[in-house]
């Protein structure tokens, strides 16, 4: 009724109410759906239960996931590259994951251009100024053979140690309190692991 009302019948009037009310209901789903809220630590993720700041974090490897995560932001068809090798939730720092979630949301909506107002839209300081580090770094680097693919493994590397150290340490806890013996196989599981990657037994 307030339609037909304001359009005084004319379909002219009534198509351009229809298409505002159209790009209302998008925008508020928009919002809706990148109303940023803390996200919990994934159970079976250590590192990310941990909540590892950048200073823990061997400075290889933290080059390595800036380098990604600058490109995912900076370059659309790097950002499809990246996204086709790896999981937003394997970045390390919780706000590059964060900024991977939305890229790829922004890929999937065909608005990637629109990534940093989408990001000062949501008002996270953290969450502006990373982006607005990451997007004056040199992604030149990634662009060469294979060079996204190394740091993909340099992160997962980093992971799997991390998650090894963990498992060794309660292992050793185990053994300290008679539970567990260097005899037990998965004490032989754990060493033979090590071994397979090439990483440190003791």
């Amino acid at each position: 009724m307030l339609a037909e009302t304001w359009s005084g019948g004319q379909p002219e009037r009534l198509h351009a109410l229809e298409q505002a009310l159209v790009r209302a209901l998008a925008e508020q789903q928009r919002r809706q759906t990148w109303h940023r809220s803390p996200t919990p630590p994934l159970p079976n993720d250590p590192i990310a239960a941990a909540l590892i700041a950048p200073q823990q974090i061997p400075p290889g490897v933290l080059r390595a996931e800036r380098d990604l995560i600058a490109g995912l932001v900076q370059d659309p068809a790097l950002a499809r590259h990246i996204l086709t090798q790896m999981s937003p939730d394997e970045f390390l720092l919780p706000v590059h994951r964060d900024l991977a979630r939305l890229a790829q949301g922004c890929l999937e909506e065909q608005s990637f251009a629109e990534l940093p107002v989408l990001v000062g839209d949501l008002g996270d300081e953290l969450l502006r100024q990373t982006l607005s580090g990451l997007l004056l770094h040199d992604i030149t680097p990634l662009h060469a053979r294979n060079a996204v693919e190394d740091r993909i493994q340099r992160l997962r590397r980093y992971r799997l140690e991390e998650t090894l150290r963990r498992q060794r340490a309660e292992l050793l806890q185990k053994m300290m309190a008679g539970q567990l013996s260097r005899d037990d196989p998965t004490w032989q599981v754990w060493q033979e692991t090590l071994r397979t990657l090439k990483l440190p037994t003791r």
